[in-house]
């Protein structure tokens, strides 16, 4: 249940742009001098224990106080694989692989079929643990590429092997 405030706002007070009362966000923002309106600053991602903010994806997948966990992808809604990570606080965070597939373009999987569920399909997707590629042509082995890249990515980062300059990698 989300906690209200019962005194009146005054017309100095922020509000964001649908007029609901400004409550502190968990992540940053900038409110208009003019109208006290929210422009929420561009964020990636926020862990949702302990609030702190990763302002690219970048930040996030090489910060070594996040741990990845995984790719984990529900049965019933195939549109929604997620990168399970754990941050240090012991929360888990999650992040869409779709918000990913800018580092792969052009991959030729957005055009193939899904294959989970099939005689096809090896599995590797319902085993969060497991980081084998998907050697079918199955529109999921998109999502296994690129958890085969953010783990070589943080290896490579890890190692000092790579420095901004050097991202995105040819593929």
């Amino acid at each position: 249940m989300q906690r209200t405030s019962s005194r009146p706002r005054g017309p100095g007070e922020a509000t964001y742009r649908h007029g609901a009362p400004f409550r502190a966000p968990p992540f940053s923002a900038i409110v208009c001098p003019v109208d006290k309106t929210i422009a929420a600053a561009s964020v990636f991602k926020v862990c949702g224990s302990c609030r702190h903010t990763w302002l690219t994806w970048e930040d996030f997948v090489t910060d070594p106080e996040v741990r990845l966990l995984g790719l984990q992808s529900p049965t019933t809604l195939p549109d929604a694989t997620v990168l399970v990570f754990e941050h240090f606080c012991g929360s888990s965070v999650s992040i869409l692989t779709r918000r990913l597939h800018h580092l792969v373009p052009d991959h030729p999987a957005v055009d193939w079929p899904s294959l989970r569920g099939t005689d096809k399909c090896p599995g590797h997707c319902f085993d969060r643990a497991d980081r084998a590629p998907c050697d079918q042509r199955c529109r999921h082995a998109l999502d296994r590429d690129i958890l085969a890249l953010i783990t070589a990515l943080r290896v490579a980062r890890k190692r000092g092997l790579l420095r901004a300059p050097d991202w995105p990698p040819a593929l």
